[in-house]
């Protein structure tokens, strides 16, 4: 996440592979499971609470660690499920005490931090976090979860391996091909992908550069994307007009089955539905902010902005300038038409970032 130059360049093109739209597409039958599960648990609790549903934000986040869990590294931990899973707590719990380290200014400086109470938490969370994504095995609750991370998964990618050597082949000459499956007959492209470059060079791309890049995924991966349903239910939820068009949308894609398993290239007719998450993303993107380090000076109008200076872009700012956005407060999804997106400036919505080192994850 904050590594620079070279590293970040290398580690950066190892991973692109991962995203490729055919490993998205190998996700979707989990993205299912996952959603059925969620949808159950609502309906349980609209007729237990008389037609209610106090808040769904823990629902969705659960669902959403299912599902990135499942996906990136090969591991159900049954989040929506076991509302004891110690492991979902320990996610939440690191991206809270990251907040209150960012509201609290006193505890910016290293060494105060390292002695508050705050610290303290924080360290002991992120050991269970490290522990989780070594460990062969992990307790969650009454159920005994065999995690398949680093050691495990390692050793029957170098079985693989092996087994292509001994037929003529180069080891690790595909490492499509190296990605195998755990008795699900599915891709798990990230945490594949990681452990297959660990074995081809695990000076360069080390196993602890392999869990620091699992960790950034497993916490912010699942809370943008929860976040961001959050905020689009929300704002759909506020324009029946809105909702109305959705569903037509919807039922010109499902027709008489509405209750089918979504397909990956249902996705692609979901033009209005991707307008509304776009319009969500621009008023509450998920990420306020970034920071960058400025390597050369240069001007921004008649202001010189020196080298070595720290500049913030605030998405949240940037995404209600006016020029732009006209009523920049009002939920328009029509603001993501063709028309308007061809003629507005290219980074005026920016909620993934932007150049190089815009967000992998973005799709």
């Amino acid at each position: 996440m904050n590594s620079t130059g070279d590293r970040w360049r290398g580690h950066r093109k190892m991973l692109t592979p991962a995203f490729h739209f055919r490993i998205l597409e190998s996700f979707v039958p989990i993205i299912n499971k996952q959603q059925h599960i969620m949808v159950k648990i609502i309906d349980d609790m609209y007729a237990t609470n008389g037609g209610v549903v106090d808040d769904v934000r823990p629902l969705i986040t659960n669902c959403a660690l299912d599902i990135i869990c499942e996906t990136a590294m090969g591991v159900s931990i049954d989040a929506q499920t076991d509302p004891e899973s110690k492991y979902s707590k320990a996610v939440r719990k690191v991206l809270d005490l990251f907040t209150v380290r960012f509201l609290s200014p006193w505890l910016w400086n290293d060494t105060v931090f390292q002695f508050s109470p705050t610290g303290a938490e924080q360290r002991k969370t992120i050991k269970y976090l490290h522990d989780f994504t070594d460990a062969v095995s992990i307790q969650f609750g009454s159920n005994l979860v065999i995690v398949l991370v680093i050691q495990r998964k390692k050793k029957e990618i170098l079985q693989r391996l092996n087994a292509e050597s001994t037929d003529g082949s180069a080891p690790g000459a595909d490492i499509d091909q190296t990605m195998n499956d755990i008795g699900t007959k599915r891709v798990l492209a990230f945490l594949d992908n990681l452990l297959t470059q660990n074995i081809k060079n695990p000076e360069q791309f080390t196993e602890r550069d392999i869990r620091a890049e699992v960790d950034t995924f497993m916490s912010a991966g699942q809370d943008t994307s929860s976040a961001t349903t959050q905020f689009a239910l929300q704002l759909i939820g506020h324009y029946p007009d809105v909702q109305a068009k959705i569903h037509e949308e919807l039922d010109s894609i499902y027709g008489d089955d509405p209750t089918r398993d979504i397909k990956f290239d249902d996705l692609r007719h979901m033009k209005y539905l991707e307008k509304c998450i776009k319009e969500a993303l621009r008023i509450y993107p998920p990420v306020l902010f970034i920071a960058r380090r400025i390597t050369e000076e240069f001007k921004i109008k008649d202001y010189s902005i020196p080298a070595g200076t720290n500049c913030m872009v605030l998405f949240y700012q940037l995404h209600r300038d006016p020029k732009y956005f006209p009523n920049p407060e009002v939920f328009d999804p029509e603001r993501f038409s063709a028309d308007s997106t061809n003629t507005r400036h290219a980074f005026a919505y920016t909620p993934f970032s932007a150049g190089p080192r815009n967000c992998i994850g973005q799709r």
